[in-house]
């Protein structure tokens, strides 16, 4: 196994246990309220199900609505869930048909967004909040 750790692969039960979560944040800290106007986002990396590392990543534009999400999709299409307090239901779409779980909560700090997630205890809302004039 040692082997496929030199070579930069990952064994096939270890791939299972590894995934990636990305909530977005303004501020680098608080849940934003609205995928579709936030440009920033903390990614965590999870192993197990401990936090491995946080890594920031900024999506171009001046941090309006996205209307068109394709940006999103390069930028965190790595990600198997994102977190936000809310999204548009063509948003949460979108993400579905790629492999990545929308998660919308009232939870207001990131790092504890996450940790309920792992631990099975994040609260989620199944509606959308968006006032936007899109899908």
């Amino acid at each position: 196994m040692q082997d496929a750790h030199k070579r930069g692969r990952e064994p096939a039960f270890l791939k299972e246990l590894m995934m990636k979560i990305a909530v977005a944040s303004m501020d680098g800290r608080e849940v934003s309220g609205h995928l579709g106007h936030c440009p920033n986002f903390l990614v965590f990396e999870i192993e197990g199900n401990a936090v491995k590392q946080v890594e920031k990543r900024t999506l171009g534009g001046d941090g309006g609505c996205q209307c068109q999400h394709g940006g999103l999709f390069s930028l965190l299409g790595d990600c198997q869930a994102i977190v936000s307090g809310g999204m548009g239901q063509g948003l949460v779409r979108m993400l579905q048909s790629h492999g990545i779980e929308p998660l919308m909560t009232d939870e207001t700090v990131a790092e504890t967004a996450v940790e309920k997630f792992l631990s099975g205890t994040l609260s989620k809302q199944n509606g959308h909040s968006c006032d936007c004039n899109h899908g």
